[in-house]
């Protein structure tokens, strides 16, 4: 897909993790507008997503797709890992 450097997989944050760490923000740095190659589930059609990423703070970012209309606040970890996207998925962490 032209002009697509990064993947969104619908379904998974962690494709959130290839931008977050190319892109490496400083805290209230944003990306500009970014075309993602979206795979869109359950279809599986490819399409380009403009999204943006802005850094909030050393472990938040705001996350916005299509000209803002949708936007989410992702939480990280120290290697850029996805540990919750607000309202829709959270990583898990084993019990010691």
């Amino acid at each position: 897909m032209s002009g697509a450097i990064d993947i969104d997989l619908g379904w998974s944050p962690s494709t959130n993790t290839l931008p977050i760490r190319r892109l490496d923000l400083a805290p209230g740095q944003s990306s500009g507008e970014i075309i993602a190659a979206w795979v869109r589930f359950p279809e599986l059609t490819l399409e380009p997503l403009p999204q943006e990423y802005l850094r909030i703070s050393d472990d938040r970012y705001r996350y916005s797709s299509r000209g803002g209309s949708f936007t989410a606040e992702l939480l990280v970890d120290g290697e850029g890992l996805v540990i919750d996207y607000a309202g829709f998925w959270q990583r898990i962490q084993p019990k010691p």
